[in-house]
């Protein structure tokens, strides 16, 4: 994560992730990403065995946001063009009791 870019100085992000119960490995799908706010916060939880769907619902930014998870180096996250309805995603990993 790119620390000129995303100062850990306000801890608003690592509570909302603590409070969403995200761990390591584990796959996580954001509907509706945008400018990729939470991309960073979201990968760092997720780890290096987890993943992040970034499912971008506005056909104009989804190139943006693949651009700006280049440039941050977040290889755990793929984004997809989705809808609300159908958020296009690839079959996830079954989740056992």
């Amino acid at each position: 994560m790119a620390k000129s870019v995303w100062p850990r100085t306000a801890q608003k992000e690592d509570k909302v992730i603590a409070v969403l119960s995200i761990s390591k490995g584990d796959h996580i799908v954001e509907i509706g990403s945008g400018s990729g706010y939470w991309l960073p916060w979201l990968s760092e939880a997720v780890g290096d065995r987890g993943r992040v769907y970034a499912v971008e619902v506005e056909a104009e930014l989804v190139a943006d946001l693949a651009a700006f998870v280049d440039k941050e180096d977040l290889h755990n996250v793929e984004v997809i063009l989705g809808t609300y309805d159908d958020p296009n995603l690839p079959p996830l990993p079954s989740i056992s009791p």
